[in-house]
């Protein structure tokens, strides 16, 4: 299998590429990646190579290294809460970083510009979905539905509370089990799902966390 670099166009087997332990690190990194996320990763992570020369390997397996525990839970934490972010909204987001509208400084130093447009997309994404939800009920249940698709595009037709609830459940049942995953992989003590979705009840409310905790009991029962 073949390569091309998209940076510098080289042309090479893959085994070119992770030819040292910080490259292989990487190509293991990207596949573990949601579908069609790994690329993206990459291009946000070449934001970071100094001007005039090239991001070391070490440097890019390390940036990798942060996000890529994010990106598989499906959430962040910034300002004080977590917010899910499910592939389609990190995949926004690196295409963001990439646009001149961004008007980022490179190179970068940090995640931190790339967490606040994650954040940005989601506060909009919720906005969006609740005042959907508030034409809804203002208008009567179809009526309502029909409205709110005219008033803010078809992107979002028809979205209701129990609806909205239960999208935020079955991503947050994910994150749950993800984080245990995650502790047990970096060696840290290991919760139980109640001790997990404690952290989210703030954020969500009770009846998304229930709904959340009965998913990802089932889901690991069927494990």
């Amino acid at each position: 299998m073949n390569l091309t670099c998209p940076d510098c166009g080289f042309h090479a087997p893959l085994v070119a590429y992770t030819a040292d332990e910080d490259g292989r690190r990487i190509a293991a990194l990207v596949a573990q990646l949601p579908k069609g996320v790994g690329m993206p990763a990459l291009a946000y992570i070449n934001l970071f190579a100094p001007a005039k020369r090239k991001l070391t390997m070490a440097r890019a397996r390390k940036l990798m290294e942060e996000l890529v525990p994010d990106i598989e839970r499906g959430a962040i934490e910034r300002k004080g809460r977590h917010w899910l972010a499910p592939a389609s909204v990190w995949l926004q987001a690196f295409e963001y970083m990439q646009t001149p509208r961004a008007s980022v400084t490179l190179p970068l130093k940090s995640h931190g510009y790339l967490y606040e447009v994650i954040v940005g997309i989601v506060e909009r994404g919720e906005a969006v979905a609740e005042n959907a939800t508030e034409l809804q009920r203002r208008n009567g249940q179809r009526q309502g539905a029909t409205s709110a698709a005219a008033v803010l595009g078809d992107r979002l037709p028809q979205i209701d509370q129990d609806e909205l609830r239960q999208k935020h459940a079955r991503q947050l049942a994910a994150t749950l089990i993800s984080r245990i995953d995650e502790d047990r992989r970096r060696k840290l003590p290991v919760r139980d799902l109640a001790g997990y979705a404690q952290d989210y009840r703030e954020t969500f409310g009770d009846a998304v966390v229930d709904a959340a905790l009965r998913e990802a009991q089932a889901r690991l029962e069927a494990a």
